[in-house]
């Protein structure tokens, strides 16, 4: 069972603000001081700006995508022009940073292929199976999934009940690669000859190539 400090997450990471630090990562001009500006506007607390920050520079800097990433510049700026493409490529990079945020995302697709919707009581049960059913588990659950409901892969009709939404449809090649890079970082001996399997993973759940 992974322990309390493996679980990474400890900050709900704004999805427009890691946005743009991640195009302004692209043209090589990340602005510390103007990211953290922005934070201002989200958390009311030194500390959690502070905190939301470090994991916005480790999800760019920290992270097994990065090689990818600056291989496909271009492609990538075109690509996160699309709302979607934009919203898909930004949680793998969390996914592929942090593995509990990979672990809760298969978790909610392995059981939305059973049902239609879930309940946090449900996915908690599940994913403290690996991380421990305790309240670091529970707190760090609150920050991913609030991140993952911006993308509207899912989405929250009542208090601690969740429901899949239609797969959302990849525009743009590059957005399918970082997603599979992203599956298979947290997947490391799968057999990356069988792409044909890859629709049946739970992670896959979301998407549509």
């Amino acid at each position: 069972m992974e322990t309390a400090n493996k679980l990474g997450i400890q900050q709900r990471i704004p999805l427009h603000i890691l946005g743009i630090a991640l195009e302004d990562y692209l043209h090589d001009r990340f602005d510390e001081t103007y990211i953290k500006e922005l934070l201002q506007a989200e958390y009311a607390g030194v500390n959690r700006q502070n905190k939301a920050l470090g994991q916005i520079k480790s999800v760019l800097t920290n992270n097994q995508l990065t090689q990818l990433l600056s291989n496909n510049k271009k492609p990538l700026l075109t690509a996160l022009k699309n709302k979607t493409d934009r919203n898909i490529i930004l949680t793998a990079l969390i996914c592929a940073r942090y593995t509990f945020c990979y672990d809760v995302l298969a978790t909610m697709g392995k059981l939305f292929r059973m049902q239609d919707t879930v309940s946090s009581d449900l996915i908690q049960r599940q994913v403290g199976q690996k991380y421990g059913n305790n309240k670091s588990c529970k707190n760090s659950l609150y920050c991913a999934i609030p991140q993952m409901i911006e993308t509207n892969m899912f989405s929250r009709p009542k208090p601690s009940t969740y429901e899949i939404s239609e797969p959302q449809i990849v525009t743009h090649k590059v957005t399918w690669q970082i997603w599979k890079e992203c599956f298979y970082v947290n997947n490391p001996i799968y057999n990356r000859d069988d792409t044909e399997s890859l629709s049946f993973e739970p992670f896959f759940r979301f998407i549509k190539n």
